[in-house]
């Protein structure tokens, strides 16, 4: 039986910083009919600080969506191969070990996709698969890392690497934003990550068991993302808490049941930190306390919600702050447009590379 193994994770993050109080001090600079609400919003994020790809006063100069776009392909694929550098300096990984390259991104359009572009700047093998997705939004990390394994599974004693990258500064609307479009600016961040799964016998870290993607029916309009002419729009329904709270027990518990699994033998779990009232929502569906959330919460106060890119630092917090006994069973959760649910059952496992923490790039 080939087991499928998470070997190593790496993040990055750019340069520029904005902090809680910044982010109301500009609040009224771009919104100057912001209300009261926007800045009770900031507090109750519990957002302490967010990374940018620029400084804010030059997101806000930013135009129309070719300029955006032309933004987001340069710093996209250098913040992309510093993620992807440090999770390849695993135990002398190199090019010729890797089966594919699964890269995943919803803040940005590139073609050739943003892997192609590395090929020739890290040595990648030519000949490897590569398999990008681009409409998962805040749930590709899990989705990649579950086709990952498939990839994995499918090439035995093999490595794939799944890349994420993630511009959400670059969708700021200035000119008639709508109350999704202020919240949004409020919550999303800039980040990357890379994680290496491998088949090959000796490979060592938390193992992935299966994998699962949930559409939950009639709900395409309470989350998405709309092209305009000033670049990407948010449409976040308020009603997206309440519908996670009725329905993701459901949809977990018949995932784990596929796999002769239930909810009282899972004693870890990993979510993507969309916002306090998704993780409030989270928790209220399907049981848990707070503190079996605390690495989401750690992430979301420290560097916001970074979309795809999010999962992964939740991951290697927990890895490196939280660790789970060898063994234990844990859930990996991500939630993205549809509204759809991404999931995989991990068993724990030592071994898991982190890296030296977070790489930036200036």
């Amino acid at each position: 039986m080939t087991h499928l193994k998470l070997e190593r994770i790496a993040t990055a993050l750019p340069g520029h910083t904005i902090s809680a109080d910044q982010t109301r001090e500009y609040l009224r600079t771009v919104y100057p009919t912001a209300t009261d609400r926007f800045l009770r919003v900031v507090e109750s994020t519990r957002i302490r600080s967010r990374s940018l790809v620029l400084p804010v006063e030059e997101l806000i100069a930013h135009g129309a969506r070719g300029e955006r776009n032309q933004t987001y392909s340069v710093e996209a694929t250098d913040l992309a191969e510093s993620a992807l550098r440090a999770v390849l300096r695993a135990r002398g990984q190199t090019s010729v070990d890797l089966a594919a390259i699964v890269p995943v991104s919803c803040t940005g359009y590139m073609m050739p996709s943003v892997d192609a572009h590395l090929i020739n700047r890290v040595g990648l093998d030519p000949m490897m698969r590569r398999v990008p997705i681009t409409e998962l939004g805040c749930s590709a990390g899990v989705a990649g890392l579950g086709l990952s394994a498939e990839l994995a599974r499918a090439r035995p004693s093999s490595s794939v690497v799944v890349l994420s990258v993630e511009l959400c500064s670059l969708c700021l609307q200035v000119g008639e934003p709508s109350p999704s479009d202020v919240l949004g600016s409020l919550m999303f961040a800039d980040g990357a990550a890379a994680a290496l799964v491998s088949s090959r016998p000796d490979a060592v870290g938390p193992e992935i068991i299966a994998g699962a993607s949930c559409l939950v029916p009639d709900t395409l309009g309470h989350l998405a993302t709309l092209l305009a002419p000033t670049g990407l729009k948010l449409n976040l329904s308020p009603a997206l808490p309440r519908l996670l709270r009725r329905s993701l027990r459901s949809v977990v518990s018949r995932f784990l049941s596929t796999v002769n699994v239930g909810l009282d033998d899972i004693s870890f779990f990993a979510v993507h930190p969309g916002g306090p009232k998704i993780l409030e929502a989270v928790a209220c569906s399907l049981g848990t306390g707070d503190e079996a959330l605390r690495p989401s919460w750690d992430v979301l106060e420290a560097h916001g919600n970074m979309s795809s890119a999010s999962i992964f630092f939740v991951l290697q917090r927990l890895a490196t702050r939280y660790t789970p006994a060898d063994r234990e069973l844990g859930v990996v959760l991500a939630f993205g447009p549809g509204v759809s649910c991404e999931m995989l059952l991990m068993r724990w496992g030592s071994g898991l590379e982190c890296g030296e923490g977070i790489w930036t790039v200036d």
